[in-house]
């Protein structure tokens, strides 16, 4: 959706989205719950209130997105032990110190990893964490693989610290918690430059349900994608967003294959 954005800005506009599935927002997906409505991907808002705009926040207070401030300094208050029974304070707020420090060391190595541009010299997440003790290892667990939805030993140290959600945005973060859900956000993008009717999108340049299988980019100046059912679409290029995961399946085959340079980084 930002992709096609960024083209119709440009005054490009003979463009068509091929969407997977039956809506637009991918891991941005609300569902009702006990009679609510809650968020099975995004939730948060982070970064907000720093030197530079978050354009998601500031399409969320333009939309009057209700949301609540999150102040994670109340961890130290409600941490429980494996047993039974709270942490104390002091206890908490110590490892969570020392877990400050680890991220700075992080910060350390991930610039001396990104002082060369073009190399691919990286190391895992793992470097930022610490000794496996119950509270140590919560923490740890809290602050990477919670925030990145990946275990650390399959996640980038130089593309992940130092966190540049916050680093450029600021350190605010905001829970969502609205009816109309995160995915919001999205279709407030989308009104931009796609029609809607009653709030919902029926624009003939946006087709559904359209899983890519094929791409055959082995003509010049020309790419055809086919998907699952059989369709086949023609253009002078394509912008393709699958997620890593899709990358690593083989769910989508290129014709030539993709080059090294772009597979290794889904690896």
């Amino acid at each position: 959706i930002s992709a096609a954005k960024k083209l119709y800005d440009e005054g490009i506009k003979d463009f068509i989205i091929l969407e997977a599935t039956d809506r637009i927002g991918g891991r941005i997906h609300k569902t009702e719950f006990g009679g609510h409505i809650v968020e099975k991907g995004a939730n948060w808002l982070h970064g907000a209130e720093g030197p530079l705009k978050n354009p998601m926040y500031e399409i969320a207070k333009q939309i009057k997105l209700k949301s609540f401030y999150s102040d994670f300094s109340i961890v130290s208050y409600n941490t429980y032990k494996q047993e039974g029974g709270l942490y104390s304070k002091v206890e908490v707020d110590a490892a969570l110190d020392m877990a400050e420090s680890n991220e700075e060391y992080a910060e350390e190595i991930s610039e001396r990893f990104s002082v060369e541009k073009g190399k691919d010299d990286d190391m895992s997440l793992l470097a930022a964490e610490r000794s496996p003790k119950h509270l140590e290892k919560m923490i740890d667990f809290y602050s990477f693989d919670g925030e990145q939805a990946e275990a650390p030993r399959v996640t980038s140290l130089k593309h992940i610290i130092p966190r540049p959600e916050f680093s450029l945005f600021g350190e605010g973060e905001y829970f969502v918690a609205d009816s109309r859900g995160f995915e919001s956000i999205v279709h407030e993008i989308a009104k931009t430059y796609l029609t809607y009717t009653n709030d919902t999108v029926n624009d003939p340049r946006l087709i559904f349900k359209q899983v890519v299988k094929e791409v055959d980019y082995s003509k010049s100046g020309l790419v055809t994608s086919q998907t699952e059912d059989g369709n086949v679409y023609t253009g002078q290029a394509v912008i393709l967003s699958p997620s890593i995961g899709v990358l690593q399946s083989d769910l989508i085959s290129f014709k030539p294959e993709l080059p090294v340079s772009i597979l290794s980084l889904a690896k």
